[in-house]
């Protein structure tokens, strides 16, 4: 199981938090038995580990304290409790479901105990299978809407919905089961607003996020939505729209922005799903879906009579740069970042504005002086014409 944990969110008080190191063979609130670690991620470790009154197997995340000092520790326990918090809402199917969340006075060591999944995260996915049917598409992409519309129903913004975040797990009976993972970087609608970011602050991941999101501005479910808009587009053609760049805000260029068709990647895409893409796509949220199942509904026909022969491909356009999937495992084009927004760069646009008026005015004056200079020659010429003729001397007759 890969790591739950991301980068910060912020701090909301100075909290300790002891080493992490050697927890193996360590029983955590008295009922959790640290088997093995099962990864680690920027700001902690997921563990494997028993519960000791029911022998079930479960995962347990605890807050890595070494690294980047008490800052850097008490923003990972403030995305921790945000964390909890936002799965503690909830209770769904298709979201990972949190078992426990508690403080171990002895090591002073906070923790929070989910379920154990296997399967694979869809990156894995596609970058085993590449290009995905629609009809393959469709099932993982229903569930997901069910996972983010009980989220968002529940006052919860996920905010970084990327492959990573989504488990595929093989389930009896009904092929395989979605799980949306790591609510860190979530926004919690009601009742926790000091623990979201301020306004200058973006977090995310560049390559998923929303115009709104990346520009450091207020979001909702409809961001979520973009982001679900993306891994679509992901999914069908084995490519990102857009390539961003991880530590700096979105340029004005970057906003207006629009995405590549589909079909100019994939050529026989369910025109159905691309229009869906499309529409979540959109930079106005105003104009994307208002809820997760209206994306739902819209996806509802689509796969059920999608051909079953390989997609064919276009040469990529040269529009944009093509990643592909198992390309970004390790790249920074997939990471969570926090980037303090720099100043509106609307200067920038008024210092074009400013230039070209100055080229502008350059020109005119070019202009003003050579029509000058011809009406000067144009008046030498006729003076010089009607002083020969004055001077000719008179014709006899």
């Amino acid at each position: 199981m890969r790591s739950l944990v991301d980068p910060p969110l912020r701090p909301e008080a100075s909290v300790r938090s002891a080493p992490t190191a050697h927890l193996e063979t360590r029983v955590l609130g008295g009922r959790y038995r640290i088997l093995r670690r099962l990864g680690q991620g920027a700001m902690g470790h997921v563990y494997l580990a028993e519960h000791l009154g029911l022998l079930k197997a479960c995962a347990v995340k605890v807050i890595r304290a070494t690294g980047d000092g008490p800052e850097h520790r008490d923003e990972a326990l403030a995305r921790f409790f945000i964390e909890a918090a936002a799965l503690g809402r909830m209770d769904h199917p298709n979201v990972l479901r949190a078992l426990d969340f508690g403080h171990e006075r002895e090591h002073d060591t906070w923790y929070l105990v989910t379920e154990l999944l296997g399967g694979e995260d869809l990156l894995d996915r596609i970058g085993r299978v590449g290009v995905m049917r629609a009809d393959a598409i469709v099932p993982i992409a229903l569930e997901l809407c069910a996972a983010l519309g009980h989220a968002h129903e529940r006052g919860v913004v996920h905010r970084d919905v990327k492959p990573e975040n989504i488990r595929l797990i093989p389930s009896e009976g009904r092929g395989e089961r979605v799980k949306l993972m790591d609510f860190g970087t979530a926004r919690v609608l009601s009742g926790h607003a000091s623990a979201d970011r301020p306004d200058h602050v973006v977090i995310g991941t560049p390559a998923y996020m929303s115009p709104e999101q990346a520009t450091g501005s207020e979001v909702d479910v409809r961001s979520d939505l973009y982001s679900l808009g993306v891994l679509l587009f992901e999914m069908a053609t084995s490519q990102l729209p857009f390539h961003r760049r991880a530590s700096a805000p979105m340029s004005p260029l970057e906003r207006a922005e629009q995405p590549p068709l589909p079909s100019s990647i994939v050529a026989d895409i369910d025109p159905a799903l691309e229009s869906v893409v499309l529409w979540c796509m959109r930079r106005d949220p105003r104009d994307r879906p208002a809820s997760a199942s209206a994306v739902a509904d819209a996806l509802g026909s689509i796969g059920k009579s999608a051909r079953r022969s390989r997609p064919r491909l276009r040469p990529s356009p040269m529009r944009y740069e093509a990643t592909r999937a198992t390309d970004r495992r390790d790249t920074s084009a997939s990471e969570p970042v926090t980037i303090e927004r720099q100043p509106d760069d609307r200067w920038n646009v008024e210092r074009v504005r400013r230039s070209i008026g100055a080229i502008l005015t350059v020109v005119a004056i070019i202009a003003g002086l050579h029509i000058l200079h011809e009406l000067g020659e144009s008046s030498r010429r006729s003076s010089a014409a009607e002083s020969s003729r004055q001077a000719r001397p008179p014709s006899g007759r």
